[in-house]
């Protein structure tokens, strides 16, 4: 498709840019035959030429209308007739002249822009290592397909995800996440596109196809984000139509009033806001762009723009405070522990839930073969249960075991409540009635989690976790990140009714999780973000944000990000407001005529470019503005 074709926009970038340096070009030699020579002798050349120069902006007014729209160039166009009409041309050429500049300038900021989301598909490489009846044969990523077994060689990049086929690995990601460190992967573990294999060759069983890859997707979401707007930028829009449509009825009366055709259109020039069609896209698409080198991925403005009215933070226990990566710590039963491990082991190769991994993890260690467990039930918020040899097997929490009428035995009950003061979470396994065992698991807190949660609190942020955890568990976990504030065992339709009771309470949530079982909670809050690579979707309709690199700090760089870009979007409203209307003012008062101005309106413009490109510059999460600092969003 062409609108995923690096080559197609790149081309796309350069014959605007040419069509406008042609045209700037003309409309210069246009400006200097009016200045200079009066045109003596040149006939209708220099009239021509400054037609020409005005062919970039007819073009993106028809566009406009195609679509519907009636596009800011209207006024610019408009006016360029009026001075034609009134036999200005000098003016009307220096009045081209400076639009095309500003064209220029801002073509240039989008190139970069662009230019920094195209980038990524060059850290892609042009072939891969796959293994094809014990031999090993280059062949294009893009033949690639789920299952398929690659190798990749020292210093060589992930050509698709996958998931590490070997023991273990070393690699770097900082293409995607940021973060240049060595990341060590084990067994089992996800492997993004474009990652660098920093140690030994390691096999990798491929996952998604090229065209679903998570550098694709990144490339892709970027791109979409450019299409669409938000509700300041649709204001915005709103806004400068409204605004040249009363700018037209006010220098109707100043003409009726001072009967002087020059004044009048130096009015006109003073506060019609061409600019404002571009302030709004040009900062978000900015800001996005920025967020997704640094692995944050934003999927919309609009997204953006809900991120800097967030006042409440709720984050997942499991793979979001804590590492995600727990361990079986023991297994207590009167029974056999290898069945009893078996079993669920059996039962969990069917879960997506967090605390499913280590089980299965423990189990292939063993080699033993799975339990051919059938009619396999999926209970939310509960575990799971079916059916082998004709027993009913049920796994899951002490609600699933009550809501069943089975009895824990006192043991097992006794041992469970020691190891989660400890911090350990119980899961239960039994058949035929009775509950047989108890495998104890236990997760290890974020490092970064207590000064990032310290960080947001300080800055005024609430911040509440909640977890379908038990409370023991959840109680450690929250003395140990400095949450304040927690619920647990929670069922996923109770965590959605705590963040829709606190939207009803008028607060902006932002709900922080993992994207795969808190699905329904990232889509009922204003911003949900998913967070790290075990399995997260980019294209995931629940979460707003996707965080691909997996790290807590990346939370108080997206919302600075956000704030700077909307901070610096209502500057530039103000200022070029302000200058237009001084503009006004010195027209009126008869200070400035037609080139003043149109050079007013201009360095208008180019102050606003200017402040806009400011945001190329990035900021420390130090600088994170308080939700109360913020509370007049526009």
């Amino acid at each position: 498709m062409t609108e995923n074709n690096p080559s197609v926009k790149k081309h796309s970038f350069k014959k605007t840019g040419f069509d406008l340096t042609l045209s700037l070009i003309a409309v210069i030699f246009a400006g200097s035959v009016f200045f200079l020579t009066h045109k003596k002798g040149l006939g209708p050349l220099p009239e021509i030429l400054l037609f020409a120069g005005s062919i970039p902006l007819a073009k993106d007014i028809y566009s406009g209308l195609i679509r519907r729209q009636i596009p800011l160039e209207f006024p610019v166009l408009f006016t360029l007739l009026a001075l034609s009409i009134m036999n200005r041309m000098d003016i009307a050429s220096i009045f081209l002249l400076l639009i095309l500049a500003g064209h220029i300038f801002r073509l240039l900021i989008q190139k970069k822009v662009q230019d920094s989301v195209l980038s990524l598909a060059q850290y892609l490489p042009v072939t891969a290592w796959k293994k094809i009846g014990g031999e090993l044969v280059s062949v294009s990523p893009s033949t690639l397909l789920p299952g398929d077994e690659i190798i990749v060689k020292p210093g060589e990049r992930v050509p698709v995800d996958g998931v590490l086929s070997g023991e273990r690995g070393t690699v770097d990601e900082s293409v995607i996440t940021g973060e240049s460190r060595p990341v060590e992967k084990i067994h089992g573990q996800k492997l993004v596109s474009a990652s660098i294999n920093i140690g030994s060759p390691i096999q990798v069983t491929v996952t998604t196809s090229s065209s679903q890859s998570t550098l694709y997707q990144m490339q892709k979401l970027v791109e979409e984000s450019q299409r669409q707007s938000n509700p300041l930028s649709l204001f915005t829009t709103r806004y400068a139509g409204w605004t040249s449509v009363s700018s037209l009825i006010v220098v109707s009366f100043y003409y009726l009033w001072k009967k002087d055709i020059d004044q009048s259109l130096a009015l006109w020039i003073s506060l019609v806001p061409m600019i404002f069609a571009i302030i709004v896209p040009v900062s978000t698409t900015i800001g996005i762009s920025l967020l997704a080198r640094r692995g944050i991925l934003v999927k919309s403005s609009e997204v953006l723009e809900n991120v800097t009215k967030v006042d409440t933070l709720c984050f997942d226990k499991t793979g979001t405070l804590t590492q995600g990566t727990p361990l079986v710590l023991a297994i207590i039963t009167n029974d056999n522990k290898e069945q009893i491990l078996d079993l669920a082991a059996s039962l969990e190769r069917y879960s997506e839930h967090s605390l499913a991994r280590p089980i299965i993890d423990l189990f292939e260690k063993t080699g033993r073969h799975w339990l051919p467990v059938k009619e396999i039930r999926v209970l939310e918020g509960l575990g799971m249960e079916g059916t082998w040899e004709g027993h009913q097997i049920v796994l899951g929490n002490r609600h699933m075991f009550l809501k069943k009428g089975w009895d824990i035995p006192v043991y097992l009950e006794a041992r469970a409540k020691e190891k989660e003061d400890e911090g350990a979470t119980p899961v239960f396994l039994g058949w035929d009635h009775n509950v047989r065992g108890v495998i104890l698991i236990a997760d290890r807190l974020r490092p970064e989690a207590p000064q990032v949660l310290k960080r947001l609190s300080s800055q005024g942020y609430r911040t509440i976790m909640l977890t379908g955890d038990i409370s023991g568990v959840s109680r450690n976990i929250a003395r140990e990140a400095g949450v304040l504030e927690y619920h647990a065992e929670l069922s996923p339709d109770a965590k959605v009714a705590i963040v829709q009771a606190l939207r009803d309470s008028k607060k902006k949530v932002m709900m922080v999780g993992d994207g795969l079982n808190d699905a329904p909670v990232l889509a009922r809050a204003d911003v949900g973000v998913a967070m790290g690579l075990r399995g997260v979707d980019l294209s995931l309709e629940a979460a707003g944000v996707v965080l691909v690199r997996d790290d807590l700090n990346t939370i108080p760089i997206l919302l600075n990000k956000a704030h700077t870009t909307f901070s610096t979007i209502r500057a530039n409203l103000y200022m070029a407001s302000v200058i237009h209307l001084c503009g006004a003012f010195l027209v009126i008062t008869g200070q400035i005529g037609l080139l003043g101005a149109a050079l007013l309106h201009q360095i208008s413009s180019g102050i606003v470019l200017l402040n806009t490109a400011r945001l190329f510059v990035e900021r420390t999460p130090r600088e994170t503005l308080s939700p109360e600092h913020h509370s007049d969003q526009a």
